[in-house]
């Protein structure tokens, strides 16, 4: 982790984020069940993690770990469930094919994908916190992580996700967070992305 630049770093903890926003736990009868916990303990120790605290990166990596591997392990041949990794990526493979590969890195456009599609779930009626968004992003910028960008037109971002891996047929399969710890995939198609798309720009200061 020394070794790391502080771009890479910021990329990785916005990893550390995302699966603050997917934690599943199980309760007593075995069953995975929606938890804020690991999101509330990012709130509290952002600080820390962004300045390089050892102990707070050890937990935030065991942790992240932890997450990542129990929805893998839920889904081994990905037929579903694994999707929800992808959180952020539609929108932000969308951002990096219409900047060009390299303006932004892929942490960076993932993370703006993340609000971006959250808010998209509010719009869509998924998440009833209308200010999930902002919470995702406050956290974001708190490890100095961009929530929006600026100069890019709707209609390019519609046609890059035409190139889009998950894209089946006339459809695309986008992460909705319903609320922390609650993630669902949903078909949709391109011009559905629109609403999301419109509101890159504006997001450039969200939660500032």
């Amino acid at each position: 982790l020394k070794t790391l630049d502080d771009a890479e770093l910021r990329c990785g903890l916005g990893e550390v984020v995302k699966h603050g926003v997917l934690e599943e736990v199980q309760d007593v009868n075995g069953s995975w069940v929606p938890s804020c916990k690991f999101m509330e303990w990012i709130e509290e120790n952002g600080s820390k993690l962004a300045n390089r605290d050892n102990e707070a990166l050890k937990y935030a990596i065991k942790r992240s770990c932890e997450i990542k591997g129990a929805i893998v392990k839920q889904d081994e041949r990905e037929t579903g469930k694994r999707g929800l990794l992808n959180l952020g990526h539609t929108i932000g493979h969308a951002i990096e094919h219409a900047l060009g590969y390299g303006a932004l890195r892929h942490g960076e456009a993932v993370a703006i994908g993340t609000v971006a599609e959250t808010q998209l779930a509010v719009l869509r009626g998924r998440c009833e916190d209308k200010n999930l968004p902002k919470r995702i992003a406050k956290v974001l910028r708190a490890c100095s992580l961009p929530t929006g960008v600026k100069g890019l037109s709707v209609d390019e971002l519609l046609e890059a996700t035409l190139m889009d891996k998950k894209r089946d047929d006339a459809s695309i399969a986008v992460t909705m967070p319903h609320k922390i710890g609650d993630v669902r995939l949903e078909k949709m198609k391109p011009e559905e992305l629109r609403p999301g798309f419109e509101l890159l720009e504006s997001n450039v200061g969200l939660a500032a």
